[in-house]
């Protein structure tokens, strides 16, 4: 089993100091073989560097207004299509979306609303050849996030039943929120498209006394046969140092 690492364009890129080509090329070099939303005009840097660009977002404002109300619909989906054809086009592996705050509707009613949404944009998401990922947040950092636990987003997972709609897995989201990553991915991974990581509380760089233990994470996950990439969403005021020995502690967890 081998581990496979993806770095957060937006948590590390600024603060590494580096032009773009030198950030792109130290991910290579410290053995990082994805990166996930980089802008528009870093891409051609970072795929010239040899990285792959495992995702992009619909815009930020689509995280409280998304697609658990219908009023939404017409906008997003909009949306949704024409960024799953640029991102066909630039060969972008997968689109994150989101639920929406709830504002006082059940979840049963924003779930329905959800997946009539994504009913309607996975044959673009088929055509393009472009995953739709559904991420799950905690509601400290995201207050009145509607899939706040991924019960939801994996009860809509196999609702839907395509290839082409996954969550992204939030490990340190959901850990926030009580849930048991060790326990709960194993038995879902069929619908996981990939994992975000940081440490609780404070959304930095895992530790061997942290509050997560990725020990059993990394072990549980890799044995239910996940194939995915670890990717590194912490918060951090030294990248490249922080980068690499997350990933060699990640790592040991195998030796």
């Amino acid at each position: 089993m081998k581990l496979k690492f993806s770095a957060a364009d937006w948590a590390y890129y600024e603060k590494s100091g580096l032009s773009p080509e030198e950030y792109y090329n130290k991910l290579v070099e410290l053995g990082y073989t994805g990166v996930e939303m980089v802008p528009q005009e870093r891409l051609k840097i970072a795929k010239s560097a040899g990285l792959e660009i495992l995702n992009e977002s619909i815009f930020a404002d689509c995280i409280p207004h998304g697609l658990n109300r219908k009023e939404n619909h017409p906008r997003l989906i909009k949306k949704i299509r024409d960024s799953l054809q640029i991102a066909g086009e630039e060969g972008i592996k997968a689109l994150i979306i989101f639920s929406g705050n709830r504002m006082g509707q059940p979840d049963c009613e924003g779930m329905l609303n959800c997946r009539m949404a994504i009913e309607k944009v996975l044959p673009d998401a088929e055509k393009n050849k472009v995953i739709l990922l559904f991420e799950v947040f905690n509601i400290y950092n995201h207050e009145d996030y509607q899939a706040d636990n991924s019960r939801y987003a994996f009860s809509l997972a196999r609702s839907l039943s395509s290839p082409f709609f996954k969550v992204l897995y939030d490990i340190y989201h959901m850990e926030m929120m009580g849930e048991s990553s060790e326990n709960i991915l194993p038995v879902n991974i069929a619908h996981v498209g990939h994992l975000h990581v940081a440490d609780i509380p404070y959304r930095d760089i895992p530790k061997l006394s942290g509050g997560i233990d990725y020990s059993k994470i990394i072990k549980s996950t890799m044995k239910a046969g996940y194939k995915g990439f670890w990717g590194m969403e912490f918060h951090s005021n030294n990248p490249i140092k922080d980068l690499a020995d997350a990933k060699k502690m990640f790592e040991s967890f195998l030796m």
